[in-house]
């Protein structure tokens, strides 16, 4: 999960909370200020951001009926897709130059352009839900680019069909800020200070989206923590089991030893013996364990729409480790049974 490419930039990305509560014109002096600070590259405005709750709304797709479909919906300025590092697949991105983008365009991602069945989406048009004086209505808008699919949320959730739409003025919630590695703590207080200035007193609240995806697999994190302990737990008492097992054995079968050795048995030949019989009943334990860890992992691993497939080799190799273990446990008693003196063992009871 930690290692997937998100289809974006995530890496020294910094999300600011709060602007929502700005008025548009104090959030675009905001941005624009915060791009001309030192260490800053680039930085967006936008309604969500990747790592955040994503909110889905109806929209009217051209050639589908009135009943339109569900589709996450997200306000973003021109900024947003240089800044969250997204890639054009087709057409273009939004442009200050094209007057009309902030009033008729829209992009949506691959997931999108598949559900709709579109093979080539650019200029295909989709109808958004706005507010009129005289009520909810719809507002045409064309299709100018397709991005590549990117995960806004975690890997529990499948790529889901997106739109992002740049209005103005728009209901922007975040403040996208991507910035050098240089020096990223004199860049943040630099930062801090821009949003004293102007914020009007508006606390700072900030994440990083890295950080955010990472925080979300803290159950993961946790419970692999718990199966770890439990399973070291687990062997532990297992290794006690087989060495009172083997101890056993070896007392209850201390004449036999001694009449091997008498006729000719050697030390590894009755260690191998000894040793043998509780490493059938590992085999065995093994057999009955696969399948049940098999149907356990895979209904887990349904939680997940990113997911990664379960190998035979995790058995088999699980299965080695099993033996090498048992035969470690066993292996000394083993050995010091089928070393002891024939005679000693003859004289035994």
């Amino acid at each position: 999960m930690k290692d997937k490419n998100l289809g974006f930039a995530e890496d020294q990305l910094l999300v600011l909370r709060g602007v929502g509560n700005l008025a548009a014109a104090a959030a675009a002096t905001m941005k624009s200020e915060m791009v001309r600070t030192r260490g800053v590259i680039q930085a967006s405005l936008s309604s969500a951001v990747p790592g955040e709750e994503a909110l889905m709304t109806n929209f009217q797709p051209e050639g589908f009926n009135e009943e339109g479909m569900l589709m996450v919906e997200m306000f973003a300025d021109e900024s947003c897709q240089p800044t969250f590092g997204l890639e054009l697949t087709a057409g273009r991105n939004f442009s200050p130059q094209m007057g009309s983008d902030s009033v008729d365009a829209l992009l949506i991602n691959e997931a999108a352009a598949r559900k709709l069945g579109w093979e080539d989406a650019i200029g295909k048009t989709i109808r958004v839900r706005i507010s009129t004086p005289e009520g909810p209505g719809w507002h045409p808008r064309k299709v100018i680019g397709v991005i590549k699919d990117f995960h806004y949320t975690n890997l529990h959730e499948s790529i889901e069909p997106l739109v992002i739409i740049w209005s103005s003025p728009s209901p922007f919630t975040y403040l996208s800020i991507r910035i050098e590695t240089t020096d990223i703590s004199r860049t943040l207080d630099m930062i801090r200070d821009r949003w004293d200035q102007l914020s009007g007193g508006a606390p700072f609240d900030y994440f990083f989206v890295d950080q955010r995806f990472a925080e979300q697999y803290r159950a993961e994190e946790r419970l692999g923590k718990i199966a770890i302990s439990f399973s070291l737990l687990a062997i532990f008492v297992a290794c006690l089991g087989l060495f009172g097992m083997a101890s056993h054995s070896a007392r209850r079968r201390t004449k036999e030893i001694g009449v091997r050795k008498v006729h000719g048995a050697t030390t590894r030949g009755i260690a191998a013996l000894l040793t043998t019989e509780l490493v059938k009943w590992v085999l065995i334990a093994n057999v009955i364990a696969w399948p049940i860890a098999y149907y356990i992992m895979h209904r887990w691993l349904q939680t997940f729409a990113f997911r990664t497939s379960i190998s035979p080799s995790i058995f088999v190799l699980s299965g080695a480790m099993t033996l090498v273990v048992a035969i470690a446990t066993v292996g000394y008693q083993a050995v010091q049974a089928a070393r002891a003196n024939p005679v000693d063992s003859l004289k035994y009871e």
